[in-house]
């Protein structure tokens, strides 16, 4: 991430945005709970996907972010495998 924030982001004029994933670190959508069988449904990989469309979503909302505005995602928390999902996601939810 390094290259990213010293380099290409300024380069670039980029806003970089790095949301925690549910589950992971402090982001725990059921506190103390979190981890019971029960509350596990949100732990896939179709929600995290799901929760990237709606970070975007909410960025570009009225007030947010231009319209128009080119995105790119990457992930080091769960590798690369998510971002060729998440823009076919977020390409199928913006023609919606």
């Amino acid at each position: 991430n390094g290259f990213m924030i010293d380099y290409l982001a300024p380069k670039w004029g980029a806003l970089l945005v790095f949301p925690e994933e549910r589950y992971y670190g402090k982001s725990l959508p059921f506190g103390n709970s979190s981890l019971e069988a029960a509350n596990l449904r949100w732990l896939s990989t179709e929600q995290v996907l799901e929760d990237i469309v709606e970070l975007l979503a909410h960025l570009k909302s009225p007030g947010g972010l231009p319209a128009g505005l080119p995105q790119s995602s990457q992930s080091s928390a769960s590798g690369p495998a998510l971002a060729a999902p998440a823009a076919a996601t977020a390409a199928a939810a913006a023609a919606a």
